[in-house]
């Protein structure tokens, strides 16, 4: 079974998301957080198949978070999907993808068939990267 981890401190977010994946997305186990130190840790305890970020939160940033996993080795293959509802002036977001921090980018409100489209890739880009070890 797929283990997703979400991190938002938007509990209408967490919330719509949920229903959005376990409608879509049969046999997945969606994991929230509300904070990006929670997040961390349980990135580091558990075995995820996706990290799902928004990137400003009370807390810190998502953006953060994935540079931060990144230099770990556990996590290279770690598809990282960051999400916002604002893209900052010098664009931060945008460069992380190209540059690997990480695999795609959502705006916000969130289109369900749009995240289950790049869930579902990500999740077909981490068996691949699994089974090829």
């Amino acid at each position: 079974m797929d283990k997703i981890l979400l991190v938002d401190d938007d509990i209408v977010v967490r919330t719509v998301t949920r229903k959005i994946v376990e409608k879509s997305i049969p046999g997945v186990a969606l994991f929230c957080s509300n904070c990006v130190k929670h997040a961390h840790e349980s990135l580091i305890l558990n075995n995820f198949s996706l990290l799902i970020t928004d990137i400003l939160m009370l807390d810190g940033k998502g953006t953060d978070l994935a540079t931060t996993i990144r230099g770990d080795s556990k996590f290279y293959h770690l598809p990282i999907i960051l999400m916002s509802s604002i893209i900052d002036a010098d664009n931060e977001i945008i460069s992380m993808v190209p540059n690997r921090e990480a695999t795609s980018f959502l705006t916000k409100p969130l289109d369900p068939r749009e995240l289950e489209g790049k869930i579902n890739a990500c999740l077909n880009y981490w068996k691949y990267h699994k089974d090829s070890k």
